[in-house]
C-alpha cells in the first residue's frame, strides 16, 4: 500500500483503488486553510464541542483562524463569557469583536495587559483570573486557587471573605485604586462562575481542529464514523437524519441498508456510505450471522444474493428466518435490488407464510 500527501500535509493511501484514510495526529499541519474554512462556514455538524446550532453559530461570527482562537471560542460559549455584560455587551461578544477588529483591545488598567494580551484584553481563562489575584493582590497559589474555586461554589458569605482579602491584597500591593480594584473583582465574578482553564480549552480545540480536519479531507470516513455512534448520542433518530443531510450537503451519498452486501454495520462501499443491516430496527448481529450461513449453503445452487428472484428469496431463505426480520428487511428498503414496491413485497411474504407445504 503506498502513501501519497496532499500539498496541504494530508497523509492517504491508494489501496485497491479506493482512498484510505491513514490518520497520523504529529503529521496533520495546524494551519490547513481547508479546514479552518470549514470551522468559519459554521459546517460543525459532527465537529467536537461546535456540533450544537450555538457552536456553529459562533463559529461563524468568530471565524477561528488558529488553535488559540479556537481554544478561546470553546471558552467564550460557557455561561461564564456569555453570561457576564459589560458595556451592554457580553464578554463573549467582546471578544468576537476584538478578535474582528471592530471593537478596539483595551486593557482597562496597564497592569493586565501580559495576562490578558492573548485573549485581546477579555478574561475567559481560569488561569487569568488567578494571575490577577497573584500579581495584583499578592495571593499565593493556593490562596489563588481558593479564589477560583469560591467562585465555582457561588456561596455568598465565601465570596464576600475572598473579596475583603482580594481588597485588601491590592491595597497592600498598590498597584491599583481601591475603586479599580473594586471593578477588576467584578469582573472576575461575574466571567468565572463556570468558565474554562486554558489547558483545557486547548485540549479540546486540538479534538475539534483534528475532528473538522477529517471531515474536510476524509468526508466519507468521517460520515461513517459519525454515523456508527450516532446510537450513543440522547436522540439517536434525530442525529442520524442531521448527519445524512449534511452528508449529502457535503457531495457524500449515503445509502438504506443492502441486503446483497450483507455489512452489518455502516460501510463505505463503491464510495458510498451504506447503512448496515445492524441498523436496521429489529435486526442483530446474531440474525445477520445465520442468514450469511444459509446464504453460503445457498450459493452454489442460487449464486450471489444480488442475482436472486423474489422467490428464490422466499423459497429458499425466508422459511429459514425469523419473519420479524424479514418483514424488517422488507420495510427498510434492504431488498430493493429486486423488482416491486415495499408494500407488495410484504403483503405477498404474509401470503407465503399462510402457504401450507402441500401449497
Amino acid at each position: 500500500m503506498k502513501k501519497y500527501r496532499f500539498s496541504c500535509g494530508c497523509e492517504f493511501a491508494i489501496e485497491d483503488k479506493h482512498v484510505v484514510f491513514v490518520p497520523d495526529i504529529d503529521e496533520i499541519p495546524l494551519d490547513c486553510q481547508r479546514t479552518w474554512d470549514l470551522i468559519s462556514e459554521g459546517d460543525c455538524k459532527g465537529v467536537f464541542q461546535l456540533d450544537s446550532s450555538f457552536g456553529k453559530s459562533y463559529a461563524k461570527k468568530l471565524k477561528p483562524e488558529t488553535i488559540e482562537h479556537l481554544a478561546a471560542l470553546g471558552a467564550i460559549l460557557r455561561p461564564g463569557s456569555s453570561e457576564a455584560y459589560r458595556d451592554g455587551k457580553s464578554v463573549t461578544d467582546h471578544y468576537i469583536d476584538r478578535k474582528n477588529g471592530q471593537e478596539a483591545v483595551t486593557y482597562f488598567h496597564p497592569s493586565l495587559e501580559p495576562i490578558l494580551k492573548d485573549t485581546y484584553g477579555e478574561m475567559i481563562y481560569q488561569e487569568q483570573a488567578t494571575l490577577i489575584a497573584q500579581q495584583l493582590a499578592g495571593f499565593d497559589l493556593a490562596e489563588a486557587d481558593s479564589l477560583r474555586k469560591a467562585i465555582g461554589k457561588k456561596k455568598a458569605d465565601l465570596m464576600a471573605k475572598m473579596k475583603d482579602k482580594f481588597l485588601k491584597g491590592c491595597k497592600k500591593v498598590g498597584i491599583l485604586t481601591e475603586d479599580e480594584a473594586e471593578q477588576i473583582f467584578g469582573w472576575i465574578e461575574k466571567s468565572q462562575r463556570y468558565s474554562f482553564n486554558k489547558s483545557h480549552a486547548v485540549s479540546y480545540a486540538m479534538i475539534g481542529y483534528l475532528s473538522a480536519y477529517a471531515k474536510a479531507h476524509f468526508p466519507k470516513h468521517f460520515f461513517k464514523a459519525n454515523l456508527m455512534w450516532a446510537h450513543k448520542s440522547p436522540n439517536p433518530l434525530l442525529e442520524t437524519k442531521e448527519l445524512v443531510y449534511n452528508a449529502k450537503n457535503s457531495y457524500v451519498e449515503v445509502e438504506p441498508p443492502n441486503f446483497p452486501l450483507l455489512n452489518s454495520n455502516f460501510e463505505i462501499i463503491d464510495g458510498k456510505i451504506y447503512f448496515g443491516l445492524e441498523n436496521v430496527k429489529g435486526i442483530g448481529q446474531s440474525n445477520i450471522t445465520q442468514m450469511q450461513e444459509y446464504i453460503t449453503k445457498l450459493e452454489p445452487k442460487l449464486g450471489k444474493p444480488r442475482s436472486w428472484t423474489w422467490l428464490d428469496f422466499l423459497i429458499y431463505l425466508a422459511p429459514n428466518v425469523n419473519k420479524a426480520v424479514v418483514r424488517a428487511l422488507i420495510a427498510s428498503g434492504s431488498l430493493q435490488h429486486i423488482p416491486g414496491s415495499r408494500r407488495k413485497k410484504l403483503l405477498e411474504f404474509d401470503t407465503f407464510i399462510k402457504l401450507t407445504d402441500n401449497e
